[in-house]
């Protein structure tokens, strides 16, 4: 999950996701929204199922791992940050 203002559109975010998490990823969705006070005004939650596959094969831990690290960096350019 990833705290952005609420000015950022899901749609925007997931296209991020989507482009950072190549060649690896096979699907990006934001399964819940969350604005309330425990995040602050001006800004929500939202919680993104990102799919990472090859099918020839099973990923190592480390191709996982760069692959969601890619994806925190590109969601970062956007504003967002990683909900603790």
């Amino acid at each position: 999950a990833v705290v952005v203002p609420d000015d950022v559109p899901a749609a925007r975010l997931v296209a991020a996701a989507r482009a950072a998490a190549r060649p690896l990823g096979r699907g990006v969705r934001v399964f819940d929204r969350y604005a309330g006070a425990q995040i602050g005004d001006g800004l929500v939650s939202l919680a993104l199922r990102i799919e990472l596959a090859d099918p020839g094969r099973t990923l190592t831990d480390e191709e996982i791992d760069a692959a969601v690290a890619r994806v925190v960096a590109g969601l970062a350019e956007l504003g967002a940050k990683m909900r603790a």
